[in-house]
């Protein structure tokens, strides 16, 4: 990095807006802690709640009542004390209804995800069959409120701004009455639609004038952000580093290679030449490819008759089924699929977040013991 880089960082570090943006959104957020920031589930199980006259937080039917006030229709009830709030009832994110009063309310809540064929009608028509004497309100709720795909679907959409809007409401006139784990609750959901969900017009206007004043710098910083590949690598990485008993031997974009501590000391596997960065000569191997992720066993370049030797050996367990011809350089002996091409479709890097952690689990819990244990009996 040349000098003129390191001061155009150093003065947009510096900069006092830089500074206050930084504290707007640096703050500690329990839902930012939790990792559920853009997660629809999490959001309609807050939402209903929320919703939820007979939940815990001392608002009854405030908020329900507030939010749908807001969208100005027509044939709300007056009292909303009664309604029963369902959430996935026939897959229907959220379903609210008072049969006594006639009253139901589908909400659809998409956050990235979009619709799925004829969902919307469904939903409708599954509410109609079970309350025949009821039209249910339709709402469609996203961060800006867009409409349904489908044609006089008959959803009104509605944004997240307004659910913001009404808390930010009742806070302003009810805090005094609440318990503090629900004002406290409450803000940390405003924080974090505000952050997250729905444009704020404080960091949108500090965003703005920072970047007039640092776009050199910006523009550098945006150059070396790392891809998505990299943010994978980083987090297998991470997961093979705090795992006890297991040695990050090399690790590119594509390829991150590792071994258990158990085998370093097998006096056969390290007389491997030509293996990347290691001496090893049984190493596991995971490909990165964004979209397929696969962790293989690799016997490496050992001298030959310790090559033959090994991959005779292994042949003799089920273990090994999954092996590729014995060849000269490199065969891949077992292989274990943490995420694969159909898997990855349409996920974001936060569902490939959880993907890796739940399948890295299950390589530690279920495939790799059985493996370490075989080499240990035989070679160790």
């Amino acid at each position: 990095m040349s000098s003129t880089e390191s001061d155009l960082l150093e003065a947009l570090v510096a900069d006092f807006d830089f500074k206050t943006l930084e504290s707007l959104t640096n703050e500690y957020n329990i839902f930012e802690a939790l990792n559920v920031v853009r997660s629809e589930k999490h959001h309609s199980n807050f939402l209903a709640f929320l919703f939820n006259p007979m939940s815990k937080h001392g608002l009854g039917d405030t908020f329900l009542r507030h939010f749908l006030n807001k969208l100005e229709l027509d044939s709300i009830p007056s009292d909303l004390l009664q309604v029963v709030v369902e959430r996935e009832t026939d897959f229907i994110d959220l379903l609210i209804y008072d049969k006594e009063r006639k009253f139901a309310c589908i909400i659809e809540n998409k956050i990235d995800s979009g619709e799925h064929s004829d969902q919307l009608s469904r939903y409708y028509l599954s509410i109609r069959q079970r309350f025949p004497d009821i039209e249910p309100i339709k709402l469609f709720l996203t961060p800006d409120g867009i409409p349904t795909q489908q044609e006089n679907s008959g959803y009104i959409p509605v944004s997240y701004t307004i659910v913001v809007t009404v808390l930010e409401e009742i806070l302003n006139t009810h805090s005094a009455s609440l318990g503090v784990d629900i004002v406290v609750t409450i803000r940390h959901y405003i924080q974090i639609l505000r952050r997250h969900i729905v444009t704020n017009p404080k960091i949108r206007d500090f965003c703005r004038k920072i970047y007039s004043q640092h776009q050199k710098a910006i523009d550098l910083i945006i150059e070396y952000m790392p891809s998505d590949r990299e943010k994978i690598q980083a987090c297998l990485e991470e997961k093979i580093k705090s795992t006890k008993g297991i040695v990050l031997e090399h690790s590119t974009q594509s390829y991150i290679s590792f071994s258990p501590e158990s085998w370093t000391q097998i006096d056969l596997f390290n007389h491997a030449e030509g293996w990347m960065h290691s001496k090893h000569g049984l190493i596991f191997n995971i490909r990165n490819d964004v979209d397929s992720i696969v962790i293989s066993l690799r016997i490496g370049p050992l001298p030959k008759e310790d090559r033959d030797y090994l991959y005779n050996l292994i042949q003799e367990s089920d273990l090994f089924r999954d092996r590729n011809k014995h060849s000269e350089q490199f065969t891949s002996i077992a292989r274990f699929k943490i995420m694969g091409d159909s898997e990855a479709t349409g996920r974001t890097l936060e569902a490939i977040y959880k993907v890796i952690d739940t399948q890295w689990n299950i390589f530690l819990q279920d495939f790799l013991p059985p493996i370490e244990a075989f080499i240990i009996e035989n070679l160790g």
